[in-house]
């Protein structure tokens, strides 16, 4: 179809949807429920050896294998914290009753009437499943009943929650305890501005509980790290509050937790929510808890951002032939290019990984806000170069469509729909000599990085 006419009409619908044969398979993968991973095919261990990555987060988090030519030099980039021992319930336990800079949250909840714990959303690996039963455990020991306990999804600007996401999340608590989502457009409390200017209204029904307490993930991010704070602001925030925290104020970067404009007034708007308990924790490959930090959510989240250095720091590697990230545990959020960018040799093989049933989307569904120029969508269509070095970028996935790659450069990104097609493409374009590199956990693991100091 002439280029001139699809810039200025769009495709047809044949030529949108199934342009690359998109609309069938990825029909045929959400019928078959979690996927259709290739974890059965008989390896050939004469030829080929294999390493094993997770894929589907809150999917059925399902293993996969991924085969490579036996002659290949193949390293796998693991974080540093790879075997640290995961807590047990009473390890989660012991830090809620032992936290930083706070009381312990039974004696919090001592003589208060309810409470509200809030969790994030499926874009992050939080294993609230695991953490939230310690947490009403402990809220009914200080005396607060079943029925005065809610849940809230600190989605902030994010889409709202599904049911299913929900459970996966917090699971079989959904049953007994109700959870809402929080709505950024309506029903807050006004806590006045923060030294940055920023008008701070925040959630009613979290602002109305007697004891509040956060469950969040430590991840990468530009305001430091994930965690503590943002829990507030952005998560249960009104919406002109979060757009006046992302287009007028300056995020500090990775590691930067005292010098970082954005992370100083999510702290500020935390102080003004009078938030009791903040909990902190650090996720290994399989998203299971290996640290944890609790109490104030100044302290509390600065002790888990030192801890997330050292365990989530990853040796970095350069001038690899291949480079194969696995966007896992945030596939949606178009993760694993940096990698390839930053390890991959000029001309180099980029693989990226992106096994979700949710493939590529925006979780950013109330607060997209952009001012468009052309009369369609096919001419607001920003295109960019994911990797510019490599000769081939291979995007492995059962789920993309036409529209996750439709803003990238025509012919720049093949889609592979089976590991096998991807290894039948690899062993077309390099040789027994070839230096391949693996990031299995690309949505949180880091290059090493220093925290900076007051």
């Amino acid at each position: 179809m002439d280029k001139q006419f699809i810039k200025k009409h769009g495709p047809n619908r044949r030529e949108f949807i199934g342009k690359t044969g998109m609309g069938l398979l990825v029909g045929t993968a959400f019928n078959r429920g979690v996927g259709l991973a290739e974890t059965n095919r008989t390896p050939d261990s004469d030829r080929y050896q294999s390493v094993s990555i997770n894929t589907h987060e809150w999917n059925g988090d399902i293993a996969e294998r991924l085969d490579l030519p036996k002659g290949w030099d193949v390293k796998t980039h693991h974080i540093a914290g790879y075997q640290s021992p995961i807590l047990t319930k009473e390890d989660i336990r012991d830090r809620l009753q032992n936290p930083i800079n706070a009381l312990p949250l039974r004696e919090i909840a001592a003589g208060k009437k309810t409470a509200v714990i809030t969790f994030d959303d499926s874009s992050r690996a939080t294993p609230s499943n695991e953490i939230a039963p310690v947490v009403v455990e402990e809220l009914k020991a200080g005396g607060i009943k079943d029925e005065n306990i809610l849940f809230i999804a600190m989605v902030g600007s994010h889409r709202p929650l599904s049911q299913n996401e929900a459970r996966a999340k917090l699971g079989g608590i959904v049953d007994k305890y109700p959870w809402i989502n929080h709505n950024p457009h309506d029903n807050f409390v006004d806590r006045g501005l923060t030294t940055q200017g920023n008008h701070v209204k925040l959630n009613h029904y979290f602002m109305q509980a007697d004891v509040k307490v956060t469950m969040s993930g430590i991840k990468k991010h530009g305001a430091g790290y994930s965690g503590g704070a943002k829990a507030i602001l952005p998560g249960l925030s009104w919406i002109n509050t979060i757009t006046y925290m992302h287009e007028e104020l300056k995020f500090g970067g990775l590691g930067n937790i005292h010098h970082n404009e954005v992370r100083a007034c999510m702290e500020e708007a935390a102080r003004k929510s009078d938030l009791d308990f903040s909990i902190n924790t650090i996720m290994n490959e399989n998203r299971r808890p290996i640290g944890m930090h609790a109490g104030d959510v100044v302290d509390a989240f600065r002790s888990a951002a030192k801890d997330a250095a050292g365990k989530y720091a990853t040796e970095m590697g350069k001038d690899a032939d291949v480079v194969i990230a696995n966007s896992y545990p945030m596939s949606i959020q178009e993760t694993g290019f940096g990698f390839a960018n930053r390890s991959l040799k000029e001309g180099g093989t980029a693989v990226v990984i992106w096994q979700s049933p949710r493939a590529k989307a925006s979780m950013h569904y109330w607060a997209e806000r952009r001012e468009f120029d052309g009369d369609s969508y096919w001419q607001n269509i920003d295109q960019k170069d994911p990797v510019q070095k490599a000769g081939k970028i291979i995007l492995y996935s059962q789920y993309v469509q036409r529209r996750d790659t439709i803003n990238y450069p025509d012919g720049r990104v093949t889609v592979a729909r089976t590991w096998d097609d991807v290894l039948a493409m690899l062993e077309e374009e390099h040789t027994e000599s070839t230096k391949a590199i693996i990031y299995p956990w690309a949505g949180y693991q880091h290059g090493p990085i220093e925290i900076d100091t007051l």
